[in-house]
């Protein structure tokens, strides 16, 4: 994923500015096939927590939303595409512009 920090950094800020804190939801699959990463991929806070039944992981991924420097940081969902759909959320640094 390293080598997607640029389109991660540029996709996250432009979500950021148009619908506010957020995180994006990206499928592992996508990342290894090289998938470009588009402003669909960005959710903002309702958006992403939707999509958690759990309450712990919900809980969780609010605060991190809530408390990351979107001048700096970004939060991503990286889900994998095995049937556990297991997710990571991860905070991310933003390349500088």
């Amino acid at each position: 994923m390293q080598d997607k920090i640029s389109q991660v950094s540029n996709v996250f800020r432009k979500g950021y500015l148009e619908n506010g804190r957020g995180s994006l939801l990206l499928y592992i699959e996508d990342i290894i096939n090289d998938r470009e990463i588009s402003k669909e991929d960005y959710r903002n806070r309702d958006d992403s927590l939707f999509l958690f039944d759990y309450e712990k992981s919900k809980s969780k991924l609010a605060h991190m939303i809530d408390s990351y420097d979107p001048k700096t940081q970004g939060i991503v969902m990286l889900i994998s595409s095995d049937p556990s759909n297991t997710t990571w959320f991860i905070t991310v640094t933003l390349k500088p512009r």
